[in-house]
């Protein structure tokens, strides 16, 4: 669910895209995009979570 709503978010400015997700996401999106988990990607408009698969 975490992976698929933050995929879903169009905005690339970190704390508006954190501002569409409630408080525990908000914290998880922050910390994630902080050590490089999260980034947007201007290709896809949207922000890409690292995993696994990725």
């Amino acid at each position: 669910m975490f992976i698929r709503h933050t995929s879903s978010i169009k905005s690339k400015d970190v704390e508006e895209a954190a501002s569409q997700l409630q408080e525990p996401e908000r914290k998880l999106f922050k910390t994630l995009v902080g050590v490089g988990l999260i980034y947007y990607d201007n290709e896809k408009n949207s922000w890409i979570v690292v995993t696994g698969k990725t």
